[in-house]
């Protein structure tokens, strides 16, 4: 059902599916796919910004743009570019990843020990950091901004 990829990733097989789905897209019905690289993937970002990376239909990008049936433009971006905290402060970012994920495994492993009551002990915890709407404002803020400056 799901493989390991990394010591605390799990890749289910409909993750596959949808990869699969894209790829299809791409090489049988010509479908142009853009890859925008996120905090994951540091290491194309920086590559792209030297070289192009494409491979057949697909394009790893920083952003894409896209305009539908009815002329309306759609800019696609990954939002770490516009939190301070993954750009500027990658430790923290990394103790939350952390302690997010141990928060993940505690919760189930007591939701599934005490047979499946449904109850969890992640909410409570992240109403503690009730600061994060605060930033959230001001992150979708910021996006809005660079938004309607970048496209109009």
């Amino acid at each position: 059902m799901s493989k390991k990829v990394r010591c605390n990733a799990i890749w289910i097989s409909e993750h596959n599916q949808v990869v699969r789905q894209v790829l299809r897209k791409s090489e049988k019905e010509n479908t142009k796919v853009y890859y925008v690289t996120g905090n994951h993937d540091e290491f194309l970002r920086d590559y792209i910004s030297e070289h192009s990376f494409i491979m057949g239909n697909i394009e790893v990008v920083d952003e894409a743009f896209y305009e539908t049936a009815k002329g309306e433009k759609v800019w696609i971006v990954h939002g770490d570019d516009y939190d301070g905290v993954t750009r500027h402060h990658r430790w923290v970012a990394i103790a939350g990843d952390i302690g997010y994920n141990f928060l993940l495994r505690a919760a189930k492993t007591i939701y599934i020990s005490i047979c499946y009551i449904d109850i969890s002990l992640i909410f409570p915890c992240f109403d503690f950091f009730s600061v994060r709407i605060f930033f959230i404002e001001i992150f979708n803020m910021v996006v809005q901004k660079h938004t309607k400056h970048y496209l109009y």
